[in-house]
């Protein structure tokens, strides 16, 4: 399992006060290995699944009104610019180590965690980021190793806010003077829905 990633039994979902399983990974700043922000996956008891939150109801604690809504997963919020650094490549190497050796490589980077792992067993030879949010894919800064770029974009089915986000991450990257590509599943939503050979 990618060192990246870690797992509590019981954390505190703040929408309902219940404790469930939880996924975590750590958000690095491009500059420096320091992690700024976590990300929170929220799981199924049963750790089949992530939890879904469209099924299950919650007490607002102010107003006292039964609603349905998604759980924040990014605490804090100061992470835009910085990436989940999920794998590693064929070299193993991290980006400061593999720049000091005049490395040049491929850089997939990916929207979500289950996309990255999904990628990451299809091409084990890739290095694997994952933005965390489309948003996130305008702000983030290229390692001096990776001068090709591949973006595993969801399949949005013509959300134009998702398609204006995307040409904006692809934008920033091209901007850096990377060679960029974009790549989608050719079923489902996804690199996981691909992986489980899934239509949505």
């Amino acid at each position: 399992m990618p060192g990246v990633l870690g797992w509590l039994p019981q954390a505190r979902l703040r929408e309902t006060g219940d404790l469930w399983p939880v996924m975590v990974a750590g958000f690095t700043c491009p500059d420096t290995r320091k992690i700024v922000s976590i990300h929170r996956t929220f799981l199924e008891p049963d750790g089949s699944d992530k939890l879904h939150f469209s099924r299950r109801e919650y007490r607002d604690a102010r107003s006292g009104v039964f609603a349905r809504a998604p759980a924040r997963k990014i605490y804090p919020s100061g992470y835009m610019g910085a990436a989940i650094r999920l794998w590693r490549g064929e070299t193993g190497m991290s980006v400061e180590e593999a720049a000091k050796h005049g490395l040049r490589e491929t850089l997939v980077i990916v929207e979500g965690i289950e996309d990255g792992l999904s990628v990451a067993m299809a091409r084990p030879d890739y290095r694997i980021w994952c933005a965390g949010t489309l948003g996130n894919l305008a702000q983030i800064r290229l390692p001096e190793c990776c001068d090709t770029v591949i973006v595993c974009a969801d399949n949005d089915w013509g959300k134009s806010q998702a398609q204006r986000a995307l040409e904006a991450g692809l934008s920033n990257l091209q901007r850096q003077g990377a060679a960029v590509s974009v790549a989608r599943s050719s079923i489902g939503k996804d690199a996981n829905d691909a992986l489980r050979g899934r239509q949505k």
